[in-house]
């Protein structure tokens, strides 16, 4: 009897120990709705070498595959 109450005592601690783990979904299940597939180099093909300090723009085509609809927030990104 005495083995049952501490196996629930732990499994009560263990229980309410993962409750206070974070569990945040909102954010998995906004970001799988963002997919893109690589379509095609626009401006710049790999494989090209410049010269050291060269400023130059690479452009890419891609497509949405998810089912967010984008905006032009959602698309413009530099590096």
């Amino acid at each position: 009897m005495n083995f049952i109450k501490r196996f629930i005592s732990v499994l009560l601690l263990l229980t309410m120990m993962l409750s206070f783990l974070p569990s945040d979904t909102s954010t998995a299940s906004a970001a799988s709705c963002y997919w893109a597939q690589f379509v095609a180099d626009v401006t710049i093909p790999d494989g090209t070498n410049f010269a050291a300090n060269t400023a130059f723009k690479k452009t890419w085509r891609i497509k949405n595959i998810g089912s967010c609809a984008w905006n032009s927030n959602d698309v413009s990104l530099n590096f």
